[in-house]
C-alpha cells in the first residue's frame, strides 16, 4: 500500500524541516525506567518515509493504492523490467488473468499454457517472470476506466523476440513499428602496426603495434518513421588508423566510436604504440580503445604487438611483416627484421569494427 495522508489534519504542501531539538542521528527508544525519555517521532520523519516509498509507484507511473499492501514491491518489479535487464524471448499461449486491468495497475497473471507467472507492467505489455520476459498483447483495449473480465485471452504479439543483430558493415536497420528505442554496443576499427626497414638499431628496425578501436554502449529513443544508420569504422592497413564507427538517428550522430591510431616511426629508431580509439555518446559506457605496444626506442628493440579490444586476438609482432588481428577493433601487429636486412617489411593490418544492437518496445 502507497498512500499519502489523507487525515483531516494533513496539509496540501510538504512543510519545512524543522530547525529545533536537532541532535546527533542515531535510534529509537521507548524510554527507560530510569527516566529516560522515548524518542519523538516527528512529522518530518513520517513524511520522509512516506515519501521514500511513494517514490517507487511514482516513478513506475502508478495511481497510489491505499488498499493494495504489495505496490512498491510490484513498483520496483516494474522499474527494474523497465531497465532492459531481463531480455524478451516469446513463450507458447494463450495466458488468461482474472481481475481489473487499466493502465496504472499491475497484477499477476498466469500463462496457463506454459504454467509461468507474468506481470502485467504498463497496459501494453505483459513480461513472464518465470524466466526470461516475453511480451504480449491483450485482445482488448486497455483503458484508464478497466476492464473487469475473469477470463481475457492475450494473444502473442508480432513481437517475435528482441535478440541481438550483428553489423559488420555499414548498414541502416529498419526499426519495427513497435520500437520505442535501439540498445547497441559498438566498437571502432583496429589501427595497423608500423612497418620497418633498416640495417642497425640507428635505424628503423622494430615497428610498434596499432592501437585498438574505442567502445560505446547505450540505448537511445526513436520515434516512428525516424532512420537509424551504423557506420562500421575500417581496419587500418600497415601504418594506417582505423576508421570510426558511428549511430545515427535522424540523421543525428548521437554516438561513435572512434579507430584506433597507426603504429609508426615518429622519428629514426623510434616507433611508438598506436593510441587508442575514442569513445563519446555512449550513455552506458564510453571505453576508449588500448595503446598498441612500442616497437623500437633508439638502441633499444622490443616486440610491437597489437591492442586487444573486448573481442580480444590482437595481430602480433611479426618478424618479416607484423600480423594482422583477427578481433573487431583489434590493433594489428608491427613488423620487426631481427637480421637488419634493410628490406621493408609491412605491419600488420587492423581489424574493422563491428556493431551489436537490437530494438526494445520500452
Amino acid at each position: 500500500m502507497v498512500y499519502r495522508i489523507d487525515d483531516t489534519t494533513a496539509v496540501a504542501s510538504l512543510p519545512a524541516l524543522p530547525t529545533d531539538s536537532i541532535g546527533t542521528p542515531g535510534y529509537f527508544t521507548g524510554g527507560s525506567t530510569t527516566g529516560g525519555a522515548p524518542t519523538r517521532v516527528r512529522y518530518w520523519w513520517l513524511n520522509m518515509v512516506q515519501e521514500e516509498l511513494a517514490a517507487f509507484p511514482a516513478a513506475a507511473g502508478m495511481a497510489f493504492d491505499k488498499s493494495n499492501n504489495g505496490q512498491t514491491l510490484a513498483a520496483a518489479k516494474a522499474l527494474f523490467l523497465q531497465t532492459g535487464a531481463t531480455a524478451l524471448q516469446t513463450i507458447a499461449g494463450p495466458i488468461t488473468h482474472a481481475g481489473i486491468l487499466n493502465s496504472s495497475t499491475i497484477l499477476n497473471l498466469t500463462a496457463t499454457a506454459a504454467g509461468q507467472t507474468c506481470l502485467f507492467v504498463t497496459g501494453s505489455f505483459v513480461v513472464n517472470m518465470g524466466q526470461a520476459a516475453s511480451v504480449w498483447v491483450p485482445t482488448v483495449a486497455l483503458g484508464n476506466n478497466g476492464i473487469n473480465a475473469a477470463s481475457t485471452a492475450f494473444v502473442l504479439a508480432t513481437i517475435k523476440s528482441i535478440a541481438w543483430a550483428t553489423a559488420l558493415s555499414s548498414t541502416s536497420p529498419t526499426p519495427p513499428s513497435w520500437a520505442k528505442s535501439i540498445e547497441i554496443k559498438m566498437d571502432g576499427g583496429g589501427g595497423g602496426g608500423s612497418s620497418c626497414q633498416g640495417s642497425s638499431l640507428a635505424a628503423d628496425v622494430s615497428g610498434s603495434g596499432g592501437g585498438a578501436g574505442g567502445h560505446i554502449w547505450g540505448i537511445y529513443p526513436i520515434t516512428s518513421g525516424q532512420t537509424v544508420s551504423l557506420v562500421i569504422g575500417s581496419g587500418g592497413g600497415s601504418q594506417a588508423a582505423g576508421g570510426t564507427s558511428s549511430i545515427s538517428i535522424g540523421g543525428t550522430v548521437v554516438a561513435s566510436a572512434g579507430g584506433g591510431g597507426a603504429g609508426s616511426f615518429q622519428s629514426a629508431a623510434s616507433s611508438p604504440g598506436g593510441i587508442g580509439g575514442t569513445a563519446t555518446g555512449g550513455n552506458l559506457l564510453n571505453m576508449p580503445g588500448g595503446q598498441g605496444s612500442d616497437g623500437q626506442c633508439f638502441g633499444w628493440a622490443s616486440f610491437g604487438n597489437g591492442a586487444p579490444s573486448r573481442w580480444g586476438s590482437p595481430g602480433r609482432a611479426g618478424n618479416g611483416g607484423g600480423n594482422d588481428a583477427a578481433g573487431y577493433g583489434s590493433g594489428g601487429g608491427g613488423a620487426y627484421d631481427a637480421r637488419m636486412t634493410n628490406t621493408l617489411y609491412y605491419g600488420g593490418a587492423g581489424k574493422q569494427g563491428m556493431a551489436e544492437y537490437r530494438f526494445l518496445p520500452f
